[in-house]
């Protein structure tokens, strides 16, 4: 299937066909075994969030757009329980040259139940969303924080208001790909370094009120870019992304390993 966004514009006072660059952020699959698919609409200097929702056999169900006069990007999706769904991503004001990470629960039908922001400075966007046994959400990323990259953490409530937030101090993290729940509502993230030498993947687990508990690091290659996680029965993950070999020469890596191995600092 092919999704085309196809739009008319005025040039000198003619009307002229448009097709704007479409970027795929993230797809995942909803509690009707249909699909949500996240992207951005890139006109160059105003861009913003669509959505579509496709059945299984591809056909559109529904698409929508939330216009924004700022730069709005959206990030990530993630299926809610209840058929509802939280995006994550990033705004941008050029005018006033700040930037906010940004949420919005969406309903089954695409349309905006709330939308959050939490202005921070960042220099690789990443958003990370889990939801708990009990409903509420846990949304991860990394910002900029007085000179340094720090680990952000919030929890939300189904309406959107903020339980508890958190940063610290990163250990090297950069980037955030993935986050779940994994005992007693305990959560581990994963995310990668953006050096450009000994790249890792970082496993960093939290408590229930966002504590730094522990961390691993992993080097399954040189280089490396790690671009998703998923857990892998109950104490593991996978990861994929791109790097060098430890020989000479490029490749994409699968990484498999367990959770409980992680250890204290």
């Amino acid at each position: 299937k092919r999704l085309q966004i196809n739009e008319v514009a005025t040039y000198e006072g003619v009307e002229v066909a448009v097709k704007p660059v479409v970027l795929v952020s993230d797809i995942k699959l909803t509690q009707d075994d249909n699909m949500i698919i996240a992207g951005d609409i890139r006109y160059g200097i105003s861009d913003e969030p669509i959505f579509w929702k496709l059945d299984a056999k591809g056909n559109v169900l529904w698409s929508k757009r939330i216009n924004r006069k700022e730069t709005l990007l959206a990030e990530a999706i993630y299926t809610l329980r209840d058929g509802s769904f939280l995006v994550g991503g990033h705004l941008i004001d050029i005018d006033n040259n700040t930037s906010s990470i940004w949420l919005a629960k969406l309903d089954s039908h695409g349309n905006v139940l709330w939308e959050k922001e939490f202005k921070y400075r960042f220099e690789y966007i990443t958003i990370a969303i889990t939801e708990l046994n009990d409903g509420s959400l846990i949304v991860g990323s990394v910002i900029d924080h007085k000179e340094q990259k720090h680990i952000w953490l919030s929890k939300l409530k189904t309406n959107g208001n903020v339980e508890w937030e958190k940063k610290a101090k990163s250990p090297g993290l950069c980037k955030m790909v993935n986050i779940w729940n994994i005992k007693n509502n305990e959560i581990v993230a994963i995310g990668g370094t953006c050096s450009n030498e000994r790249e890792r993947i970082w496993a960093i687990s939290f408590s229930n009120i966002g504590e730094m508990k522990s961390i691993k690091k992993f080097l399954p290659a040189k280089n490396l870019v790690v671009f998703q996680a998923i857990p892998e029965g109950k104490d593991g993950f996978i990861a994929v992304g791109s790097g060098a070999k430890q020989t000479d020469g490029s490749a994409a890596w699968v990484f498999k390993t367990k959770i409980n191995t992680i250890k204290n600092k």
